[in-house]
């Protein structure tokens, strides 16, 4: 994935992880496994660490930078963020159900990428 992309994705991922208005340790400890996962240079280590501090806003997230195969990896890693602190918010859901739709999902897809969540929490 390239860097843009890379950032653009932790940026939704933090995004769903704060929905709810705060961001639980499971959450966070999620993130910090897909930050070693992908494999990120410092310079965006320490970018992605910054969001982290802070709420960020769905609604300023690029989604079109992602091709298919990153929404289904997005909506696996999403669903890691709603499974994460064991409470589903509304607003988690809603979330998901955008995703969903945004990259045109099928039901098997949604139903792999919600196993793998399941499977690796």
């Amino acid at each position: 994935m390239p860097d843009s992309k890379k950032i653009e994705f932790f940026k939704a991922i933090i995004s769903i992880a704060y929905v709810d208005g705060k961001l639980d340790p499971r959450e966070k400890q999620e993130i910090e496994r897909l930050i070693n996962i992908l494999e990120l240079t410092e310079e965006e280590e320490k970018l992605i660490r910054g969001y982290l501090k802070e709420p960020l806003s769905m609604g300023k997230i690029k989604l079109s930078e992602h091709d298919k195969e990153e929404g289904i990896m997005l909506y696996e890693y999403a669903c890691r963020m709603v499974l994460a602190d064991g409470k589903i918010d509304p607003r988690e859901l809603y979330i998901l159900s955008k995703i969903k739709e945004y990259f045109n999902l099928s039901a098997e897809e949604v139903a792999r990428a919600e196993q793998a969540a399941k499977e690796n929490l």
